[in-house]
């Protein structure tokens, strides 16, 4: 169930269309001060947002962000960090079944395009960041980590859900799912919780055994982010 001082903070939103005759003045509750997002494995507290023309762009910063495009103009109004408990029987953790733990808050954000309100809520789980999109008209959702493009996905109108999931080391993202040698005695594993293992030799392998260690996806390796971005396929999201 949505929180209640969220809900109100959209019907004053919506009180100010164009042809209201009604304002809500006093939105009861209050907001925390932070709310960690966590984006593909780096927590950031407070984004900032832009809005040029149908684009709205969220920067979490270090070359991490969003954009949420839509077919008409788009203009934010509000954004904000509610305390607000969430486990796993949560609609988080029922569309997106991998999330463990509970989140103790969410960052809100609420955009209009037209004369349509659209919510974005973030959550973190653990080492695990999601994102719910409620838009009654379709708009297309982009993620880029470190100025490398890794995901765009067309929503349909309705409620999204969508994991924000993987991990850094060292300053290099990987994907959910990577075993990967960076090094001649390096082995990192991100798994499907988005926990990050770095051990210094290759589980894979013994020594007993005579195998050879195989890269199976080395980011050192890849050309500059000018030559060839990074993408992978988005992971499955949930629609309601």
């Amino acid at each position: 169930m949505p929180n209640m001082r969220f809900v109100l903070v959209l019907m004053a939103a919506i009180s100010l269309l164009p042809g209201a005759t009604s304002q809500v003045t006093g939105i009861p509750g209050t907001s925390i001060p932070e709310c960690p997002i966590n984006y593909y494995g780096e927590t950031y507290f407070s984004p900032s947002g832009i809005a040029v023309e149908n684009v709205f762009e969220l920067n979490f910063g270090n070359s991490d962000f969003m954009t949420f495009t839509f077919e008409v103009p788009v203009q934010p109004f509000s954004f904000d960090s509610i305390f607000d408990v969430a486990n796993e029987t949560s609609e988080f953790a029922l569309n997106l079944p991998d999330l463990v733990g509970t989140s103790d808050c969410f960052y809100g954000i609420i955009l209009f395009s037209g004369p349509n309100a659209i919510q974005i809520l973030f959550r973190t789980f653990g080492n695990q960041g999601a994102y719910l999109v409620d838009s009654p008209v379709p708009l297309n959702v982009t993620t880029t980590v470190g100025g490398q493009l890794v995901s765009t996905t067309e929503l349909s109108a309705g409620k999204t859900y969508a994991y924000l999931r993987g991990c850094r080391h060292e300053g290099q993202f990987y994907p959910v799912g990577t075993k990967t040698l960076v090094s001649a005695t390096v082995f990192v594993t991100c798994n499907s919780t988005a926990f990050l293992t770095v051990s210094n030799y290759d589980p894979r392998c013994s020594t007993k055994s005579g195998c050879t260690m195989t890269v199976i996806w080395s980011p050192i390796d890849q050309p500059t982010p000018t030559e060839i971005p990074l993408t992978m396929t988005p992971e499955t999201i949930s629609t309601t």
